[in-house]
């Protein structure tokens, strides 16, 4: 029995951890509204989140004592600096455009698009469950943008369905990277890749703009880098060890009802009936997409080394 209850603890410890995460994570949409009224812009957001994400994650690294520059570096800043970058710019992008719980929602088609991705690059095939997550991720779609307007624009939206179609790319053509290393020394290289590029597009373009930032602006950007920045993706890192990629996948999923939930208390921004039967479509397909059997060959788990958005 002690042996029982001393197996189980690490695996509850996990599953808080993930759980923590996941609402962390929920938060990112939330926040960058608030930031924006203060006069944020996405750009200078986007910096600012994987900045201080980069410097707590060095921090890590330095005191952990791990290496900090190994072999294949330059792929780990690619993918930083090119696919993590513009994912992330897509996903603050299209909350400026759509509400939060739109915006969240439309990215979880990303698991479906991952599974898809793997059988075109012959990773693995689409099986029957892998069809279904499909069928119902397409029927939520057509739900949440052809049947309701409430917080929607076409613009939004394509900015979203964008952020899931970058975000699968990143995870079927750079997971194989990203194993290969440390997740702290790779989310460090990746946050701090994407921090460089950015700011250099944003000094050359003049869109960073913290001059014009105002006091709400500028905290609520603060807290977007260390909330669903830093702390939730220290905490999946932790998690992941304790209860394995496919359990954290499944718990994860909790983020997008976190970004709803709050999107109504804190915004008063609510869904319309169909846009919560569409929502729901949508997560029931991420989650089928995400069971053993959706694919065949490797699995297309959601292994969120750096986070999701």
């Amino acid at each position: 029995m002690t042996r029982a209850r001393g197996a189980a603890g690490p695996k509850g410890v996990g599953f808080i951890m993930v759980a923590v995460s996941a609402a962390a994570f929920g938060t990112l949409a939330i926040l960058a509204s608030f930031a924006y009224r203060g006069g944020a812009t996405v750009l200078g957001v986007v910096v600012l989140r994987f900045g201080i994400t980069a410097l707590l994650f060095w921090g890590a690294l330095v005191f952990r004592r791990l290496p900090a520059w190994p072999k294949g570096l330059w792929q780990l800043w690619l993918l930083g600096g090119m696919l993590y970058a513009l994912q992330s710019v897509l996903f603050l992008a299209a909350v400026e455009y759509t509400s939060p719980a739109l915006a969240a929602l439309l990215f979880y088609v990303y698991p479906v698009l991952v599974v898809v991705l793997a059988a075109l690059s012959g990773q693995g095939a689409i099986t029957r469950t892998g069809m279904m997550g499909l069928a119902s991720s397409v029927l939520g779609l057509v739900l949440v943008l052809g049947l309701s307007r409430s917080g929607f624009t076409w613009v939004g939206a394509l900015l979203g369905l964008g952020t899931a179609v970058v975000y699968s790319v990143y995870i079927v053509f750079g997971q194989t990277v990203i194993e290969r290393h440390d997740p702290i020394v790779a989310t460090a290289h990746i946050a701090l890749s994407a921090t460089v590029t950015l700011g250099v597009v944003g000094v050359i373009t003049g869109a960073l703009d913290y001059h014009r930032f105002g006091p709400t602006g500028f905290a609520a950007s603060v807290l977007i880098g260390i909330i669903p920045g830093a702390l939730a993706i220290f905490m999946f890192l932790a998690g992941l060890r304790r209860i394995g990629a496919a359990r954290a996948a499944m718990l994860s999923m909790l983020e997008p009802v976190v970004t709803v939930v709050l999107s109504a208390a804190v915004l008063g921004e609510g869904l319309t009936p169909p846009q919560v039967l569409g929502g729901t479509a949508v997560v029931a397909g991420a989650l089928a997409s995400m069971l053993p059997g959706a694919s065949q060959g490797p699995p297309a788990e959601r292994d969120r080394q750096v986070g999701a958005v």
